[in-house]
């Protein structure tokens, strides 16, 4: 500062140090980036470890010293060589034998291979007009479930579906003043027929029958043809009613006149 001369000024450089740093991996897997890299003193190096499918990491080692099974290792201001590898295993497998009877599927099916430690989900589609009646695992059953999941897999098991024809449930019910026959939650199976009989009692008529809370009007029998799902049907009654004519001549009176209504058994 304050310069009241003429100066000079020089600046001499040294060429950078450089390090080795050797990587290498065994079968089953990459560490990269590999092979001999060679760095500038004070900087800094990342490797990343993948194993194959099939494989886990075994060890990470720098420098002969054992670093775990890491999957990312940083060299940080390098200031000398190093040597890093990585050595992987193989992941036991096992075998999951999955298989489906009549009137249904099981995906995926056949022999199927899982690692160990790994899951495994299964799925189970009953073709039209059959249900799942229960699921088998390692000869246990598990019951009607739509899907089981193998979780940490660590030995070899089985899996098997079991199908049925698929039933379903009709509610047949009637109000005061009458009946519905068959009464009550009645099974049937996919594709059959099944008829309900409606009958009034004595002094009632049936006034409405309701399908699926739908009326088909004043009807004493109704057929389900081909049934493929749950159903319901209901019956109402009404009392029966009459007319009562009534008149009287000249000269008096009669009480009530003309025609009256009146419900049965009064």
């Amino acid at each position: 500062s304050n310069i009241n001369a003429d100066h000079s000024i020089s600046v001499t450089f040294t060429p950078a140090l450089t390090f080795t740093i050797t990587s290498s991996a065994s079968s089953g897997g990459t560490i990269n980036p590999s092979g001999s890299l060679t760095r500038y003193e004070g900087t800094d190096q990342t490797f990343d470890i993948s194993a194959n499918e099939g494989f886990r990491i075994a060890d990470i080692r720098v420098d002969n010293i054992s670093m775990g099974s890491i999957s990312s290792y940083t060299f940080r201001d390098l200031m000398a060589n190093h040597v890093i590898s990585a050595t992987f295993t193989a992941i036991p497998a096992f075998t999951i034998s999955a298989s489906a009877g009549a009137g249904g599927s099981i995906n995926p099916s056949g022999s199927v291979m899982v690692y160990e430690g790994n899951s495994r989900n299964f799925t189970f589609t009953p073709t039209t007009g059959f249900q799942v009646s229960r699921i088998l695992v390692d000869g246990a059953s598990i019951g009607a479930v739509p899907s089981y999941n193998f979780s940490n897999v660590t030995a070899n098991h089985t899996i098997s579906a079991e199908f049925t024809v698929a039933t379903y449930t009709i509610d047949g019910t009637a109000g005061n003043g009458g009946s519905i026959d068959p009464s009550g939650s009645i099974s049937v199976t996919h594709g059959s027929n099944r008829t309900f009989n409606i009958s009034s009692d004595n002094g009632y008529h049936i006034s409405d029958v309701s399908v699926d809370n739908s009326s088909v009007g004043i009807v004493s029998a109704y057929t389900f043809s081909n049934i493929t799902s749950d159903h319901t049907i209901s019956a109402s009654f009404n009392l029966n009613t009459y007319a009562i004519a009534s008149s009287a001549q000249e000269g008096g009176s009669i009480n009530p006149e003309g025609e009256v209504i009146v419900e049965h058994g009064t």
